[in-house]
C-alpha cells in the first residue's frame, strides 16, 4: 500500500509538464503557502480522471521537497488492502521511519494493547498514530506530516468507507494536530454524503477534477509525446511519415477522452 511499494508495479503518475496546475494547487497547500483553512483535501473525479496518478506524484514531489508523507493507496482486487484492516499498522510503520522519536512510543503501546488491532479503526488510529504524533509536537511546533489515502471507493465495505472519512474528521476538527490528509475517490453520492457532514466539511477543501484543470490540454501534450516516442523506438518506425500523426487524429483521441487520461492512455498501449 506504499506509494513505493513493489506491489505497485510501474504505479501511474502524472505524465511530464501534465497536471501541473492541480498539483501546484495541492502542493501550496500541503506546505501552507496559502492561508490554512482547511486540514483535509479531497480529490475527486471519475474513474480513469487521473486522481492516483496526482496521489502519488505528490507523494513524489513531497519527498523531493523534503515534506514528510505516508500514505495507503486501496486497490479493489488486492485481498492486501481493499479493507480497512492494514491501514492503521501501515501508517504506524511510516510515522516510526519518518518520525523515529515516536518508535518507542508506538511499541509501548502495541505491548500494552497487544489486541489493538481487534480494537475499532478510531481507537488504533488514537492510540498508534494520534497519541504520539501529539506527544511529539509538544516538543517540536515545527513537526508537519501528510497523509495519503487513495481510492477510499476501492475500499470493500460503502459503511466503512464513510466511518474512515468520519473518524479522520473528527480527529482533525479542532486544527489542533501537525497533520492534513489528502483523500482521492471516484465522486460517489454516499462519499460526497461523508465529506458533507459538519465534522469533516468544516476543514475541507474540495479538488474536483473538471474542466477547471484544463485537461484536455495535458491529454494532447501527453499523446504528442507518446507519439514522438513511438516514432523513435518502435521496429516499424522508418514506415512512419514525419506528419504522423495527423494533428486531426490527435484532436479526435483528445475530444474521445473527454478528460480522461486513461482513454489516451489506452490507445498509446494499443
Amino acid at each position: 500500500a506504499f506509494h513505493n511499494s513493489k506491489q505497485r508495479v510501474d504505479p501511474p503518475r502524472c505524465h511530464a509538464h501534465t497536471r501541473e496546475a492541480v498539483l501546484e494547487e495541492l502542493f501550496d497547500w500541503i506546505v501552507g503557502n496559502v492561508p490554512r483553512e482547511a486540514w483535509i483535501a479531497w480529490l475527486s473525479g471519475a474513474a480513469g480522471a487521473g486522481k492516483s496518478a496526482i496521489c502519488q506524484s505528490i507523494a513524489e514531489i513531497c519527498i523531493q521537497r523534503g515534506v514528510k508523507v505516508a500514505s495507503f493507496f486501496f486497490f479493489r482486487t488486492d485481498d492486501t488492502r481493499n479493507t480497512i484492516d492494514p491501514v492503521v499498522a501501515t501508517l504506524a510503520y511510516q510515522v516510526i521511519q519518518l518520525l523515529p522519536e515516536t518508535k518507542d512510543i508506538i511499541i509501548q503501546a502495541i505491548e500494552s494493547h497487544p489486541l489493538i488491532f481487534e480494537q475499532t479503526f478510531e481507537t488504533q488510529l488514537d492510540v498508534l498514530i494520534v497519541t504520539p504524533i501529539r506527544r511529539l509536537h509538544a516538543s517540536d511546533p515545527s513537526l508537519a506530516l501528510l497523509l495519503i489515502i487513495d481510492g477510499i471507493d476501492e475500499c470493500a465495505d460503502k459503511r466503512t468507507q464513510m466511518d474512515l472519512i468520519h473518524t479522520f474528521g473528527k480527529l482533525l476538527r479542532n486544527r489542533d494536530l501537525p497533520l492534513t490528509i489528502l483523500f482521492g475517490s471516484r465522486r460517489e453520492s454516499h462519499l460526497q454524503m461523508a465529506f458533507n457532514r459538519k465534522e469533516v466539511a468544516g476543514v475541507l477543501k474540495q479538488l474536483l477534477l473538471d474542466d477547471n484543470y484544463h485537461a484536455d490540454d495535458d491529454i494532447r501534450k501527453f499523446l504528442l509525446d507518446q507519439f514522438d516516442d513511438i516514432k523513435q523506438t518502435h521496429p516499424q518506425r522508418k514506415r512512419l511519415g514525419s506528419a504522423w500523426p495527423a494533428a486531426e487524429h490527435v484532436q479526435q483521441i483528445v475530444e474521445k477522452s473527454s478528460g480522461q487520461f486513461i482513454y489516451a492512455s489506452v490507445v498509446v498501449k494499443f
